[in-house]
């Protein structure tokens, strides 16, 4: 039976717990900046041990950001109520973080106006969705599994037998991936932060600059490869600004 979460939070707790989780994403904002400098570097060097190590590293600490980074998200103020956090936190528990972040985009789509909610706001929740199935839903249980320390050799749900496939994804993560991964989910938050705090402004006019700014940037990332950072940084080149690439 999945547990259940309790009391249904005031807003003074609301607020606290915000204010926290901004402390926590920053610090592992901190911390991400330092460890890409550190790979930049084995990846100059040629150090493979290094990079391999830093890389996973990379990977844990993204895992750690994006659980902190929603759990600000839900707890945003002037935004969800104590009883709208607390579905979403039970809809977490029980069906998984992809889900939630699911619950947590049409929870905040039901907040605009009917008035606002002609015309394009389905195309809105198309592509906020999108976001959340390649973004959040697909490497989900990749993050699972690296948060609980199976980050060279992933195992089936049951922990009976080794997964080749989720195993193979694993060893093939690296930064420009991670990178990606990132910058995406900082978009949705984005969007979904819109939706939350403004259902009654313009909030659709700015939702599409913000999506359209990701796909231009999507196009620029599908041509990059690790190949191509190591080239950049051995040519000392300005890296680009736009995801931490």
């Amino acid at each position: 039976m999945a547990t259940q979460i309790p009391a249904v939070l005031a807003d003074a707790q609301i607020q606290l717990i915000f204010s926290a989780q901004v402390k926590n994403v920053r610090d592992l904002n901190s911390s991400w900046v330092h460890l890409l400098r550190t790979i930049n570097r084995d990846l100059v060097s040629g150090n493979q041990t290094s990079l391999k190590t830093h890389t996973q590293l990379l990977g844990l600490l993204y895992c750690s950001w994006a659980e902190s980074a929603f759990l600000k998200l839900i707890h945003t103020p002037r935004g969800f109520d104590g009883s709208t956090i607390r579905q979403i936190q039970q809809h977490k528990k029980d069906n998984g973080i992809a889900e939630a972040w699911k619950k947590c985009l049409e929870l905040g789509i039901m907040r605009v106006p009917a008035a606002k909610a002609a015309g394009d706001l389905a195309n809105i929740r198309q592509s906020l969705t999108r976001l959340v199935v390649t973004y959040i839903e697909g490497p989900a249980l990749l993050r699972n599994k690296m948060a609980h320390g199976q980050w060279v050799v992933a195992l089936n749900r049951e922990n009976t037998a080794i997964n080749s496939d989720l195993s193979r994804k694993i060893g093939e993560l690296d930064v420009v991936q991670l990178s990606v991964m990132k910058n995406a989910t900082e978009v949705l938050m984005n969007c979904i932060e819109l939706l939350i705090q403004s259902p009654s402004k313009h909030f659709r006019s700015s939702i599409w600059e913000i999506v359209s700014r990701h796909d231009e940037q999507m196009l620029e990332q599908s041509k990059w490869t690790l190949e191509g950072k190591i080239s950049q940084l051995k040519s000392r080149k300005p890296l680009s600004r736009s995801v931490g690439y």
